[in-house]
């Protein structure tokens, strides 16, 4: 009987132990929190913040909202001084972490205690997040905005706050978009759309992101767009790229036409509307809006330039001819050019500087060129000299075409690499010897 009630005092004795070493324990969290709140206080927040991260290692403790609205003071105000932030680039993702915890673990009736202290961190990570946008560290930007978003999303959910920032979605999608994030900067893009956000780049981006995936929403979303948005040129053009991708060249310059009657000035669109032409073998056409484009901004360098190439090039596919010494392809191109005088007229062929006799020749010649029996006949009683010099004095009317736009454009930008080739070319093919040197 003895024994058993010793081994019961026993027992007693050990569980008092027990209790001591828990409520021991327990206290000590319990001081290092009191601890960590006072050195926070003195401004000591190195030493704060590592005796709040020692006394969340309890599991009493991480059921103490006070414990981590600390802990979320604590990383705030590194954030805030900006002394030792550099050293804790997480501390507003931590802070906003602890403050959720708080905010989680609160059994009191005061939770709205807690939407000042989380918008705070989430207009500072938006801010940092502006920082990095700027910088066009796209990727560290996302992270940032997102990270804001996410904040303000979870005040909305938790009944802290009942107004959606679209400002966070807003450019967490742009530095998803610029960080190449499609999947993300979609969904993002999409939602704006949804809530009526108004900003021609959102519907802009979204188009480009829906022509990349070959979405099938981006014809009906285009039609959406430009209805909001008539006057955006960016998406017409988008328009326009989409039509001429899926074999719609016809489509494209009809809807490029309706733009310059929208847009008469608009020297660009001309631009585009002449390289579509250009594309399509109608030079004539392509050479109209280039010189309409140089018209409306003569500064416009590449519309100039682009005008002396079509001519230049002409004239390259003619020296192939006459190197080629094949009679057949000789004899088609004269038949060709007398027949259907594409860029240069017979007069302008004529009246070219050198041709000698052969002035009268093609005046003869063109008399034929509704008849293309009588003037096959005829090429065929001249000899191949004479064929040469035709082909030669068509290939020269057309580089004295080319010549005055490539001139206009290199004399506006001596670095034009290309207008400089082209002009040695039609120098050195014209005999003008001290204008090659000039350009050396």
């Amino acid at each position: 009987m003895k024994s058993i009630m010793m081994k019961h005092n026993y027992f007693k004795v050990a569980t008092i132990a027990l209790l001591m070493v828990f409520g021991y324990v327990a206290q000590a969290q319990k001081m290092k929190v009191n601890s960590a709140q006072f050195l926070l206080q003195e401004g000591k927040v190195i030493e704060a913040k590592n005796e709040i991260e020692t006394a969340l290692q309890d599991a009493e403790t991480q059921a103490n909202s006070k414990a981590w609205s600390l802990k979320g003071d604590i990383y705030r105000n590194i954030y805030e001084s900006q002394i030792y932030y550099a050293q804790n680039p997480n501390a507003l993702e931590i802070a906003d972490e602890a403050y959720r915890k708080a905010n989680e673990t609160d059994n009191s009736k005061k939770k709205g205690n807690y939407t000042e202290p989380l918008q705070a961190i989430g207009n500072y990570m938006f801010n940092e997040g502006l920082k990095l946008f700027e910088g066009q560290n796209w990727e560290a930007a996302y992270q940032k905005f997102n990270g804001a978003k996410a904040n303000n999303e979870y005040l909305i959910k938790n009944n802290l706050s009942t107004t959606i920032d679209t400002g966070y979605i807003y450019a967490t999608s742009l530095a998803a978009y610029n960080a190449k994030k499609d999947d993300e900067a979609q969904a993002l893009f999409e939602k704006l759309v949804a809530m009526n956000y108004n900003n021609e780049l959102i519907y802009e981006s979204l188009a480009n992101i829906y022509i990349n995936k070959s979405d099938d929403k981006l014809t009906s979303f285009l039609a959406t767009a430009m209805k909001k948005y008539p006057n955006n040129q960016n998406l017409k053009s988008l328009d326009l790229k989409y039509a001429v991708e899926n074999g719609k060249a016809d489509e494209a310059i009809a809807k490029l036409k309706k733009s310059i009657e929208d847009d008469p000035t608009n020297a660009n669109l001309k631009v585009v509307l002449a390289n579509f032409y250009e594309e399509a073998g109608k030079k004539q056409d392509a050479i109209k809006y280039y010189k309409e484009a140089s018209d409306i901004d003569p500064t416009y360098t590449d519309a100039i330039f682009n005008i002396g190439v079509i001519y230049f090039n002409e004239a390259i596919a003619i020296n192939k001819v006459i190197n080629s010494e094949e009679k057949v392809q000789t004899d088609s191109l004269i038949l060709s050019f007398l027949n259907n005088n594409d860029l240069v007229n017979l007069e302008d062929i004529a009246n070219a500087p050198n041709i000698g006799n052969l002035g009268g020749l093609i005046n003869s010649l063109s008399t034929y060129k509704n008849d293309t029996k009588a003037l096959a006949e005829k090429l065929n009683k001249l000899n191949e000299n004479t064929k040469y010099d035709l082909m030669t004095a068509k290939r020269n009317a057309l580089y004295a075409k080319a010549l005055p736009y490539l001139e206009q454009a290199y004399a506006k930008d001596k670095n034009f690499a290309g207008a400089k080739t082209a002009l040695k070319e039609i120098y050195a093919r014209m005999n003008m010897l001290d204008k090659v040197q000039s350009l050396d």
